[in-house]
């Protein structure tokens, strides 16, 4: 009866760190299939299963080769059933169960070390008995409270770990190091030594995570200045041209007056026609000057009316179909960013064109579920950009002061989980944009 409600025990702790590798996985991806949960839930039976049956029928607690099979099968599994690449599924399932390990094989060494001291048997949690089935199920409450901080953790600040995303593959082999030599203490050689590494490695631990907080907290310093001087200017020409808005509302105000009087003396004096072609010009001029609800999304409309106004103070043909962005959850400083400088580039590329009949702006922007899709597409001078990574270089002289518009867009695009393509063909410059916008 021990030995049934011990592997009961066991078979419920592997099950547990089996869901908490698909939590994680939630968290940070969505889905593929609609059954992914049906699936999961089938496969988390049958891997504690098999995992509770090695460890009946081999009698042995750990075992490193039924380990990396679980480990690939649950990155396969992760790939298959998310929209995650293989590479993350993989780094999320070595690192929640090898860290898992190496708590276990911590907790072991001064579980033994202590009762050693003690003179007590020491090795009550490294036999299958009805305490160490306590100790397995302790273990699942405890690993289900992390994994629950854990996914709040990664929710908050995922945009910010995606920065530190590739430490992982620093970590990876060292990780795996400390895991083969600390199991030694399943084969009961416990000593002085392992008891010093264990000390060395936690303080090596503690250093890594101190440098990771100061590099973090030292970068997330550098982003809220360079935020604030990004708000600034931007406030700056908000208020430039709330006051250009102000005074051309002041001029088109009088003009209406003066309008208003000429209209009232024609009406006097009876002159009918002369009067409705006085309406008919008078109807295409007092329509400048005011900011346009093209988004129904504040900022953004303000960034559009001012590049349009632009475009078209530069003679360029612009045509726009842009869904309804109010939803959209982009920072201030990102969607000023992200459309001013896809729009700058644009204009600036058309006033290379001598020809004003040949400029023009095309400009889509649509809401696709949780993406934000951006196209835009212009005419371009030069016959062949030259490109350095995914980004054309500039033509401009003194590139180190130049150049900067598409990577600050990339930035934007790689924070959000999206892609860009910059495509050149037949003389015309094209741009998509997808990312998590809503």
């Amino acid at each position: 009866m021990t030995r049934i409600v011990y592997f009961f025990c066991d078979f419920l702790y592997t099950a547990v760190r089996i869901w908490g590798v698909w939590y994680l996985i939630r968290t940070i991806s969505t889905p593929r299939k609609k059954q992914e949960r049906i699936i999961w839930g089938i496969l988390i039976f049958i891997i504690a299963g098999l995992d509770t049956y090695n460890h009946s029928v081999i009698s042995v607690l750990f075992s490193n080769s039924f380990m990396v099979i679980i480990i690939l099968l649950l990155t396969v599994l992760g790939g298959i059933t998310y929209k995650i690449r293989f590479f993350d599924s993989f780094g999320v399932v070595y690192f929640l169960w090898i860290g898992s390990v190496l708590a276990d094989f911590l907790f072991q060494t001064y579980a033994n070390i202590f009762l050693s001291d003690l003179n007590l048997p020491n090795t009550v949690f490294l036999e299958t008995t009805i305490y160490r089935g306590i100790y397995l199920i302790l273990c699942s409450v405890v690993f289900i409270f992390v994994m629950r901080i854990l996914s709040r953790f990664i929710k908050k600040y995922s945009n910010d770990l995606k920065k530190y995303s590739k430490w992982c593959n620093f970590f990876m082999p060292i990780l795996g190091f400390y895991m083969v030599y600390f199991q030694r203490v399943y084969k009961l050689l416990v000593s002085e030594q392992i008891k010093r590494q264990w000390i060395i490695f936690l303080i090596s631990l503690s250093f890594i995570v101190l440098v990771f907080v100061w590099n973090y907290i030292f970068w997330k310093e550098r982003e809220k200045n360079r935020i604030l001087c990004l708000e600034r200017d931007l406030l700056q020409n908000d208020y430039a041209r709330m006051i250009s808005l102000y005074e051309n509302k002041k001029i088109v105000l009088h003009d209406i007056k003066k309008h208003l009087q000429v209209i009232r003396e024609m009406a006097e004096a009876g002159k009918k026609q002369e009067m409705l072609l006085y309406l008919d010009q008078l109807g295409g001029k007092v329509q400048t000057g005011f900011n346009r609800n093209i988004t129904n999304h504040g900022l953004l409309n303000l960034i559009l009316t001012q590049k349009i106004q632009e475009a078209e103070n530069s003679k360029i043909s612009i045509h726009y179909n842009l869904d309804d962005m109010s939803g959209l959850l982009l920072e201030p400083t990102e969607i000023c960013a992200l459309f001013s400088n896809i729009l700058d580039n644009a204009i600036e590329a058309n006033c290379k064109n001598d020809i004003e009949e040949k400029r023009w702006i095309k400009m889509t922007c649509n809401k696709k579920e949780e993406k934000l899709v951006v196209y835009i597409s212009n005419p371009m001078v030069e016959k062949k950009l030259l490109f350095r990574g995914e980004i054309p270089q500039t033509t401009k002289p003194n590139k180190w002061m130049h150049g900067i518009g598409l990577k600050s867009v990339m930035q934007i695009v790689n924070l959000h989980d999206g892609h860009m393509l910059i495509e050149t063909n037949d003389g015309i410059f094209t741009l998509t944009i997808c990312l998590n916008g809503f």
